[in-house]
């Protein structure tokens, strides 16, 4: 019961989407099987390695323009990717394991944390497809143009020689006292 709760929280969250993956089904219609889940969860875990490969080419990409900027966009969503898939695969793995033993709940969880991943790395996937490099930033060449008020002064003071206004004292120093004598 603890699991359809949490469905049903994360369906409102996502906008129904969750249960369609999850466990409850529309009126009428069949519940999946634990096969058909498995499978549909095989399914979620492919498009999320594809989303990687989609991931990994955009970063190449960019290392072959030697876009740093792009680079470093893809490579901080690729992150995250990886460590989705890698939550994923293994919720596939404890997926399997609770189809073959008969335990409904636990294969329902792992079904919901896998369709929980691939929503994630959907976005991941659209905010690859946004990371935008030097060539949005930066259209050309800079062009500076320098205009010098006429009432700057011309002559370059670092240069010039010092000047002394006051001459300088002389005066002796008297020798040093010391408490200690």
């Amino acid at each position: 019961m603890n699991a359809l709760r949490w469905m049903a929280l994360l369906a409102l969250a996502t906008g129904g989407s969750a249960l369609a993956a999850g466990g409850d089904t529309a009126p009428g219609a069949e519940p999946p099987t634990p096969a058909g889940k498995v499978a549909q969860a095989r399914g979620q875990v492919d498009g999320v390695r594809n989303t990687l490969a989609y991931a990994v080419g955009q970063r190449d990409e960019a290392q072959a323009a030697k876009d740093v900027i792009r680079i470093n966009c893809v490579s901080d969503k690729l992150a995250g990717i990886k460590g989705l898939l890698k939550i994923a695969e293994q919720s596939q793995v404890g997926a399997v394991e609770a189809s073959k033993s008969g335990d409904q709940e636990l294969l329902d969880h792992h079904v919901t944390k896998i369709s929980i991943a691939a929503m994630q790395v959907e976005n991941f996937r659209v905010e690859v497809e946004g990371c935008m490099g030097e060539a949005s930033r930066y259209t050309g060449d800079t062009v500076v143009t320098l205009d010098i008020d006429k009432d700057v002064r011309t002559d370059n003071p670092a240069v010039d020689t010092e000047v002394d206004v006051f001459p300088p004292v002389a005066f002796d120093q008297p020798e040093a006292i010391s408490g200690s004598e």
